[in-house]
């Protein structure tokens, strides 16, 4: 890179198929206030549970494939969102986050 004038530096991070598809899921969220799950996304099944303590005060909708965001949900976005982040819940583990939503 250097022979042909450019800098050997790389801005940015690479994301592996799992992280495309955790942003395409937060992307929604916080754009749409729905998202799509992907049928074979193994993962998907940890989300819902995380989820499931604002399935029940209502603040989450979800049903077979979809989950939706309702109007009383909106306050809480970030919260929602972090469930999620698979890279946050497996970082709870080793240290205590500083930064959370009230």
């Amino acid at each position: 890179m250097i022979e042909n004038n450019r800098l050997p530096v790389v801005k940015g991070h690479l994301l592996d198929d799992e992280d495309l598809i955790i942003r395409r899921y937060i992307l929604d969220l916080m754009c749409k206030g729905e998202t799509k799950l992907i049928a074979d996304f193994v993962k998907n099944e940890g989300i819902v549970e995380r989820l499931e303590d604002m399935i029940k005060e209502g603040l989450v909708h979800v049903n077979k494939d979809h989950i939706i965001i309702t109007p009383s949900g909106r306050s809480f976005l970030r919260n929602i969102c972090m469930a999620f982040d698979l890279k946050l819940q497996n970082s709870k583990n080793e240290k205590e986050l500083f930064s959370q939503a009230i």
